[in-house]
This record gives C-alpha cells, structure tokens and sequence, in this order.
C-alpha cells in the first residue's frame, strides 16, 4: 500500500540512498574522511554524505548533574563572572573532538572526577570547576547519543523500544545497512585523536553539522576517552543549557597529591551570572537517575581506544 505522506516519502528517499551504497563505500567513505592529506572541505563534503545515510535518536540530557573546569593559574585573583568558566571566544577556540576552529561549543561532564583526566590536570594544579543543576521544569536539552547503543543506557524504556521500532520500521530492508552507518560513526568518535588531529577534524566536521546545520540538535553525548568510557561528556551548542539548566556553583579547587580535591574557595551564582565567593555551597554528586550503571567494555560501547 502507498503512503503520501511526507514521512513516507523521506522513508523512500533514505532506503534510496542506502540501496544505492555498499558497505565497502561506506567504509571507504570514512576512512577517506579521516585522512589527514585531503582538505578540511573535502571532509566536510564526506561529513555530509555520511550524515545523508542517517537519522538520529535523541536522548534525555536532564537527568545529569553537570560539571566544567579550566585551569585557573592566579588564586589571588578570583573570577568575578560565570562566562570566564564557560566556552572561550571565538578568537580563541581551538579544534576539539565536537568543534571546529572558531566555533566554540560548552564542554561539560557528568562527573566531577572525570575533569582530570579530561582537563589534563597535574597533581597541585589550581582549576576553577562549575557546577551545572537541573531547573526541575520539563524543559530539556535535545542531545545526540554517539559512540554508543541508546538501548546501553535506557534498555527497556518503552519510548526509547518504540523509537527504536520505529527506525527498524523506517529504514525497511536497509536498516542493518543504516546500523552498519552507524557503528562505523559511533567507532571514529570514541578514536583518539592523532598528531595530525585527523580525526577530529572528522569528529567535529559531524558535530558541527548536527550543532549548526539547524536541525534541532543542542548537544552531542559521547563516552569519554580519557577515563577510557567510566564517565561520559557532552558537547553543548553555548547558552543552549540554560533552558533546562542553571550554573548553581563554582569552585577554586586544588588537585592534591592522592588525586582528591582540596576546596579553596566557594562562590554562588548569581542571577546575572556574578560569582559570590565565600558561600556556603557544596559540590554535589553526580546523579545519572534512571540509568543504567555499565561496563566499559559493553560491546554496545564501540570500538575504543582502551578496547584495542
């Protein structure tokens, strides 16, 4: 039977494509993408073509405590504003795995801890750490789960299931094509890096476009490298948190020689985003509420670094 709708009509125009690669162009599209002697326009172009091949699953961001940190080298004097934690300038904003030059995005991570081995910190450093807290409205951030299997964290969730159903339902014959599509994305994300920052320029080329291309992704969820998957990041579009979140902490903190944290200075945030040291606020535990506790060796965790 015929549909007209638009829905069945895209379904039609993404079983075309599918049908019309094999998976040997697939995996020579990414591995063309990651390769550090074409131009950064030849991988956005790959980028694109790759993302044409698929849709996405959104996930729920607000079950997160958030936390952010950057290293603060002067004690004597303290930040007096929230923006000098938050995503540098444009001038200043250099390649990450989520962002291409000048095109800052917020860095954050659902674990305190997990900022030392994400910041590179040394034992005695000195870092500012922000504390980002759930609103309690029904306000969320639309956020893209990469370098992993959605069904990881929520398995069983009956709208996470229907979702899921429904994707089996849309890409038809092509679906374990499309799920080829995606393992090959999810695998390049969890990648270190290389010298010649060829696969960020790949990660973030996929990144920007599902940030900035206006279809209405605000972050992207990826497990972390540096802690080898026991914490996971996001990467936020800047000011999108503010809907669902509010920055409700700050911490002048000092990495003590057994690796725990020293507290020397505690500030609240004020409406106008001011920092008011001296408060008495404390650093609170992360809360991944209703999901599940996994190992980092999960298959359904791509191909990583620490699995290799």
């Amino acid at each position: 039977m015929m549909h007209n709708s638009a829905k069945d009509d895209f379904a039609k125009i993404m079983q075309s494509r599918l049908r019309k690669v094999s998976r040997f162009d697939i995996r020579s599209t990414f591995t063309a993408a990651q390769n550090a002697r074409v131009t950064n326009e030849s991988v956005d172009r790959h980028a694109v073509r790759i993302l044409s091949w698929l849709g996405y699953i959104s996930m729920p961001v607000a079950t997160h405590r958030l936390y952010r940190a950057r290293i603060w080298t002067c004690e004597s004097e303290l930040p007096t504003a929230l923006s000098e934690g938050l995503e540098p300038p444009s001038a200043l904003t250099e390649l990450g795995r989520c962002n291409k030059p000048g095109r800052p995005v917020l860095y954050l991570a659902d674990n305190p801890q997990a900022l030392v081995a994400e910041c590179g910190l040394a034992l005695g450093d000195v870092f500012l750490m922000l504390q980002f807290a759930h609103r309690h409205s029904q306000e969320d951030i639309s956020c893209v789960p990469i370098g992993l299997d959605p069904n990881l964290y929520f398995d069983g969730d009956p709208m996470l299931q229907e979702s899921m159903n429904y994707q089996k339902t849309f890409f038809g014959d092509c679906h374990s094509k499309h799920s080829y599509v995606q393992s090959q994305l999810h695998s390049a994300f969890v990648a270190k890096n290389t010298n010649d920052d060829a696969v960020h320029r790949f990660t973030a080329a996929i990144a920007d476009r599902l940030l900035f291309s206006g279809v209405g992704v605000e972050g992207i969820f990826y497990p972390s490298v540096a802690t080898v998957g026991n914490s996971h990041n996001f990467a936020v579009i800047p000011n999108a948190w503010r809907r669902a979140y509010k920055a409700n902490a700050a911490f002048l903190v000092r990495l003590k020689p057994d690796g725990e944290f020293e507290i020397l200075n505690r500030a609240f945030v004020g409406d106008t985003d001011t920092l008011h040291w001296g408060a008495d606020v404390e650093v609170e535990g992360p809360i991944p509420v209703n999901m599940r506790t996994i190992d980092p060796s999960d298959p359904r965790i791509y191909i990583a670094p620490w699995k290799i």
